[in-house]
């Protein structure tokens, strides 16, 4: 009898921790759903930031270069100064686009 019931204490608790174990594995992979709806909800987020900043810095490349197009030609210094300026502006524009464009893909990787 004392062998019955330690085996029987045996599959009593391997029962019961198979089922804690199928209910921990069965939240794996909704929590892994979350953790996904969450970094695609970051990335929209990113991704609109992004396009905010880059279409700023596309007006702002278009006041420069008007400004540089009213320049007088013979006024070097003014016309190098714009022209850094608008350097500057341009690679921040690259920048950010880039930064769009890395944000974007991954954003399509995860809802694809």
């Amino acid at each position: 009898i004392g062998e019955y019931e330690a085996s029987k204490n045996i599959q009593t608790l391997s029962s019961k921790g198979s089922g804690k174990k199928d209910k921990l594995s069965s939240n794996v992979p909704k929590e892994a759903k979350n953790a996904k709806d969450k970094e695609i909800r970051q990335l929209n987020k990113t991704v609109q930031r992004l396009e905010k900043s880059v279409s700023k810095a596309e007006e702002e490349l278009k006041a420069k270069n008007v400004e540089l197009s009213e320049v007088d030609v013979n006024d070097r210094k003014k016309m190098t100064d714009l022209s850094y300026e608008f350097e500057t502006l341009q690679n921040k524009h690259d920048k950010l686009l880039a930064e769009w464009e890395e944000a974007h893909m991954k954003l399509e990787e995860l809802e694809g």
